[in-house]
């Protein structure tokens, strides 16, 4: 009889194996294990195990761990499967991924096989633009919170000035003009930041434009470390203009 456990999740496969070793051995105390790790051993020996049965006990136990990592070790357990099989001997497979024609092959002679894929946590991606809106509403405290957060999640730092250097020149330009279009600026854009502007002078944006402009050619240059200067500037942002 041949039982497969493979996949991805090399914990859970060979835990499933060890329980499924424990059950027998509960079931046959007197059971003989054999265990083997890749294909450290002869195919004579295998075949001598397919029609084997102890002196006292009805079965054996015999298990391959990663019999497939390599061609001599896949080939020597492919064309034995069918052997396996039948055999009144119990024959477990502990693999990782198997290749669809192997899989293909398991499935066709196992009496059981199981896959456990390996669970991905999938992280959200960070919003960017959270960033830009934090530094248009002057909300300091947030806006570092998100820079902290974003670095966290691997957000660059150019990409990140970026996104706040838009921010700025979008609402320079929407404070001097009077209608989307006339901004080069899409409806819904425009009217974001034109209100935004209106918590700054045309002289602060100006000065936080320059100052991003300059931390990208300083960082450029190496003569200054672009994310310890962004972190600096959202730290020294001020709170709401009293203009």
């Amino acid at each position: 009889m041949l039982f497969v456990f493979h996949g991805s999740d090399t914990n859970t496969v060979t835990e499933k194996t060890n329980r499924l070793i424990t059950t027998l051995r509960q079931k046959r105390p007197d059971a003989n294990v054999f265990t083997f790790e890749g294909v450290e051993h002869e195919s004579v020996g295998i075949d001598e195990l397919v029609e084997a049965r102890g002196l006292f006990v009805e079965k054996h136990i015999v298990v391959f761990r990663r019999p497939f990592q390599n061609k001599d070790g896949e080939a020597m357990i492919l064309a034995r499967l069918e052997r396996f099989a039948v055999s009144e001997n119990i024959f477990i497979i502990e693999e990782g991924v198997l290749a669809a024609r192997q899989h293909k092959v398991c499935k066709e002679h196992a009496h059981k096989i199981e896959e456990h894929k390996e669970r991905q946590v999938r992280t959200p991606a960070f919003n960017v633009f959270a960033l830009s809106d934090a530094l248009c509403a002057r909300d300091k405290k947030r806006l570092w919170t998100l820079y902290v957060e974003a670095r966290r999640a691997g957000v660059e730092p150019e990409s990140i000035l970026g996104t706040l250097h838009w921010a700025v020149r979008g609402m320079l330009v929407a404070a001097a003009c009077d209608h989307a279009e006339e901004a080069g600026q899409k409806e819904f854009v425009f009217g974001k930041a034109k209100r935004y502007s209106r918590g700054f002078s045309r002289n602060e944006l100006v000065l936080m434009s320059r100052a991003l402009i300059s931390m990208y050619h300083d960082a450029h240059r190496g003569s200054r470390v672009l994310d310890t200067d962004l972190e600096r500037f959202t730290l020294t942002l001020q709170g709401p203009s009293l203009q």
